[in-house]
């Protein structure tokens, strides 16, 4: 899905950014899973890593919102 452009409430670019992350990590984390089932340790190693990253990105960013 495209990101909407035409969006310009400052919380709603923030949730969208932050359902992204999520999407991102969830893929990140199935990826893991199929590393691992294929017996890729490696590859699931580095993806954990980029997993990590991206949970606390999108934590940051969520957790830093204007609350209302």
């Amino acid at each position: 899905e495209n990101y909407p452009t035409d969006i310009t409430d400052f919380e709603q670019h923030v949730r969208e950014l932050t359902n992204r992350y999520k999407q991102v990590a969830k893929t990140l984390r199935e990826g893991i899973d199929t590393a691992g089932d294929a017996g890729d340790e490696d590859t699931a190693d580095l993806l954990t890593e980029v997993s990590r990253t991206v949970d606390k990105d999108a934590w940051f960013i969520g957790a830093n919102a204007p609350k209302k």
